[in-house]
């Protein structure tokens, strides 16, 4: 099994919206949201965390052999306090099932970040 492990410390974000057209009996042109957040271990690219309205999401990935982790959109909120919070993180991927996550490093009870 090959796990990916990437550590990040800065980041970019961008929450943006996008036109879809539906057909059928709800057609129209409609909206749909869409975030990320670019991730960067110093001024190195670490990752990517893709957030989206739509179901299903789309599988995990790697770009430039690391990680790029999918969410639903409604996660926003807890994934953005981890990454605003917790020191230091890591995006780990493994590419043999492709399950990924935003993971800490062991941290004693009750310390709270400043």
């Amino acid at each position: 099994m090959v796990t990916i492990q990437s550590e990040f410390n800065r980041y970019y974000l961008d929450y943006f919206s996008h036109p879809y057209t539906i057909s059928g009996s709800y057609a129209g042109s409609y909206s749909r949201c869409s975030a990320l957040l670019y991730l960067k271990f110093n001024n190195e690219y670490a990752g990517t965390i893709y957030f989206r309205d739509e179901l299903p999401i789309r599988q995990n990935f790697t770009i430039a052999n690391k990680p790029a982790l999918n969410f639903h959109l409604s996660q926003f909120d807890d994934i953005v306090n981890i990454v605003r919070y917790e020191k230091p993180l890591y995006l780990i991927l493994s590419t043999e099932n492709w399950n990924g996550s935003i993971s800490t490093n062991l941290e004693p009870v009750g310390e709270q970040e400043i």
